[in-house]
């Protein structure tokens, strides 16, 4: 099992946020040698730039957030901002795999440090989705019918276990 980097993440972070904490102290700092933080520009620059770190903040929690699997015997279903519904008919085959496909291009989704989520294109030019909680290998495969694969990691949760799981509740999916 791998472990996430904390250090990681913080970094990144640091990409979306620090720019942001910057502007408003240059405003602040540099209101001294104006009319003070009392104009009405100053104030309305300060309020766009913190509106927009609760935004930038809010959306980086969101995409951290960990997606959650859960099945039945009529569906399997993916929680979270890039979630769907498969019905059994709907999966061709179901297996664990120790590597994902060469990623080229984020064509539609989040990745921050070892957490992925949304459609990327591989070097081959297909489009896969990737639920990448963690990067706990293996990770799960699932082939739809229609050929779109799906690549699922939980963080909490042994990707093993859960793969067992889900082929007691549809014995009829390849793997």
């Amino acid at each position: 099992m791998t472990v996430c980097v904390p250090g990681k993440r913080i970094s990144s972070l640091r990409f979306f946020v620090y720019p942001i904490l910057a502007c408003i102290f240059f405003i602040a700092r540099s209101s001294k040698y104006s009319k003070g933080l009392t104009t009405n520009w100053n104030k309305i620059g300060i309020l766009v730039l913190l509106g927009s770190l609760v935004f930038v903040i809010g959306l980086l929690g969101l995409g951290l957030k960990e997606d959650k699997v859960s099945f039945n015997s009529e569906a399997l279903e993916f929680k979270g901002s890039y979630g769907e519904n498969l019905t059994q008919s709907e999966i061709q085959s179901i297996k664990l795999v120790d590597q994902l496909p060469k990623i080229t291009l984020k064509t539609n989704g989040f990745a921050l440090g070892n957490v992925k989520k949304g459609y990327f294109e591989t070097n081959t030019g297909e489009i896969v989705k990737l639920i990448l909680n963690a990067d706990n290998k293996p990770y799960i495969l699932i082939t739809k019918s229609n050929g779109n694969k799906i690549y699922f990691s939980a963080k909490e949760e042994s990707n093993e276990k859960l793969l067992k799981e889900v082929k007691k509740k549809f014995p009829k999916i390849g793997g």
